[in-house]
């Protein structure tokens, strides 16, 4: 196909869209250095795998309780200003790290300092629940429906690029200056994102009524239930983040203990995974691709063969090209998702439903919580190996026992 007929970037063409762009890149460049710090961070204060997965289960719970009602304030209030919100509790949490590092309270000297970044994990995963679900409930608003997968497509390719560089960036940081530094320059990214989120346009939210939140929100969970593909949808989608949230939070224990390459190496590792990840929504945003629910299953099923294949590998040579497939259907299972939902979902429902994806994602992270645990006993190779096999093979009997996800255009 020629160049100038290719669709990758369409939806660039509409202004706010590309102002949308512009305000996520302080935003996407935050999120990737901070995925990749703040588990190596707490890993080597501590050196417990159980302690790492005590942080996601401070972060999953409140992201668990709060889901729901983000989901009747973004239908109801204006996306533009909670991702503002959003964005600041991110810069001033990363702040603070950055300030008890100064002081050296946070180090091996203060053996309960830890705490403190559990209480932090905690705030930033109920504001984390309000920033996602806006952010993915804007696109339908700034595009039409039938581009709404490019969009789609063309936010994750833009998050990528970032996991590509920031991880590096971020272990070189840590390798040749200091933690401090590296949570300095994510709190700077965070303000950054918040001034260029200031020129998007600012809506209402489009709910009908505003009337009783707790009937708002009774309403979108009869709504979902009532929807099989949604219920179909969000089901897999928790499925695969079971053992997508695992590997992310015990990475460093691979980088550090297992492989032993550092921060560094730790960078490179996500860096690859990012490589695979931006491969495949390149795609999806250049294709017009029907049968997406298959292609979710499809790129799910090598997720979790991936992963189950990284966790064994004692070569950082292999790790690194395994990486490359784990991104590829990380990636590709979480687009078509979030796709499927924006497309498959009532304009007036969407924040609700968005709500209840972000639900399942903090589900994910009790999994995560228990993981921990179970890699304290058994080691760390066979817990992510092992939930990544049954997450194979759920896929496997899925795609034979549920035609109607599987046939989802």
């Amino acid at each position: 196909m020629p160049l100038h007929k290719l669709h990758t970037f369409n939806s660039l063409k509409i202004p706010g869209f590309r102002i949308y762009c512009l305000s996520m890149v302080g935003q996407w460049a935050a999120m990737a250095m901070q995925n990749v710090v703040m588990g190596l961070f707490v890993y080597r204060l501590t050196g417990s795998t159980a302690i790492l997965g005590t942080m996601s289960l401070a972060s999953a719970i409140p992201q668990i309780l709060v889901a729901p009602f983000t989901g009747v304030l973004i239908d109801r209030f204006s996306k533009k200003r909670l991702m503002q919100i959003g964005q600041a509790v991110f810069a001033v949490t990363s702040g603070i790290i950055a300030i008890l590092l100064q002081t050296k309270f946070l180090d091996g000297a203060h053996p309960d300092s830890w705490l403190l970044l559990v209480g932090i994990s905690a705030i930033q995963g109920m504001t984390g629940a309000l920033l996602w679900s806006a952010r993915m409930a804007m696109v339908p608003e700034l595009v039409n429906r039938d581009k709404v997968a490019n969009a789609t497509s063309l936010t994750t390719i833009g998050m990528n690029i970032f996991q590509l560089i920031a991880p590096a960036c971020g272990g070189y940081l840590i390798d040749k200056v200091n933690f401090e530094a590296v949570f300095l320059t994510i709190g700077g990214f965070y303000l950054i994102s918040i001034l260029f989120t200031n020129f998007l346009p600012s809506r209402e939210g489009i709910s009908h009524h505003r009337g009783n939140v707790f009937v708002d929100m009774v309403e979108g969970l009869k709504y979902v239930s009532k929807n099989v593909t949604l219920l179909w949808i969000l089901i897999y989608t928790l499925l695969s983040s079971m053992i997508v949230f695992p590997l992310g939070a015990m990475i460093s224990v691979f980088s550090d203990s297992i492989l032993k390459v550092g921060a560094t190496g730790l960078g490179l590792l996500q860096g690859l995974q990012a490589v695979g990840a931006l491969l495949t929504v390149l795609i999806i945003a250049t294709l017009t691709i029907k049968k997406r629910g298959l292609l979710m299953l499809a790129t799910g099923l090598v997720l979790g063969l991936a992963q189950a294949a990284f966790a064994f590998s004692t070569s950082y040579p292999l790790s690194l090209l395994i990486m490359i497939f784990v991104g590829l259907g990380s990636a590709g299972q979480i687009t078509l998702a979030t796709i499927l939902i924006q497309t498959n979902s009532d304009p007036g429902q969407l924040g609700r439903v968005t709500s209840l994806f972000l639900l399942v994602l903090g589900i994910s992270g009790l999994i995560t919580f228990g993981s921990g645990f179970v890699a304290e006993a058994i080691g760390v190779q066979w817990t992510v190996g092992g939930v990544s096999l049954l997450q194979a093979a759920a896929t496997v009997l899925i795609l034979l026992l549920v035609p109607k996800l599987r046939k989802l255009e």
